[in-house]
């Protein structure tokens, strides 16, 4: 089959099964050496949906992306769906306590790293206790300032939420995928998908030997 290195067909089983007893090696390890435009080192899907890896190691799907979670004791599981956004955020939580009205919150070094916080980021302040409101003030890419409203001196706790456009991503929103996800460039279009096995259901029967004595 043109375009296809590697094939494995089944009517009612397994296609192709990887095993590995290795605690440092990939089960199922997929290169491409293309990185342009167009080159998916992996796709997995139906004519109902898919998923694929670009080169550059983004993954789209046309399904969601779940979390699936056990619970009442274990006897059963429910799917947590992931949140999704336009745009490439990145977010951390954290708590915080006013003095006299006033707190200054520095963003956590590790999570500054993968963000960049020199452009728009957004923080959300939730109070843990009675006072006049709190608002953010002094945005920097070092950190933020919570003060409390109408020049309020309490002292409360409050819980914060950062949202920040993750380094290398910030100009990134809505990414036309029209082109990927064009269903003539996609893998399962120039696979046969007839019923009748592309490979013998048994192994071909060895070929004769000729074998020749030799007289001393």
């Amino acid at each position: 089959m043109n375009g296809v290195a590697v094939l494995g067909t089944a009517d009612d089983g397994n296609a192709g099964v990887f095993y590995n007893n290795s605690s440092d090696a990939y089960t199922l390890y997929a290169y491409d050496s293309n990185s342009g435009d167009g080159s998916y080192p992996f796709f997995a899907g139906n004519p109902g949906g898919y998923c694929y890896v670009d080169a550059s190691g983004n993954m789209d799907c046309t399904g969601m992306f779940n979390g699936i979670v056990g619970v009442e004791g274990g006897s059963r599981k429910v799917a947590l769906n992931a949140v999704a956004s336009p745009e490439s955020w990145f977010e951390d939580f954290g708590s915080g306590q006013l003095a006299n009205g006033v707190a200054h919150i520095a963003l956590e070094p590790v999570f500054a790293q993968t963000v960049n916080s020199s452009v728009e980021y957004h923080v959300f302040v939730t109070p843990r206790g009675d006072c006049e409101g709190l608002y953010v003030a002094d945005a920097t890419p070092q950190g933020f300032t919570v003060h409390e409203l109408r020049r309020g001196n309490s002292n409360i706790a409050f819980d914060y939420r950062i949202v920040a456009k993750r380094k290398g991503f910030e100009s990134i929103r809505l990414a036309d995928k029209t082109k990927d996800s064009d269903p003539s460039r996609m893998p399962h279009r120039n696979v046969n998908h007839s019923s009748k096995p592309l490979m013998p259901k048994a192994p071909l029967a060895p070929k004769p030997v000729a074998i020749t004595a030799v007289q001393k």
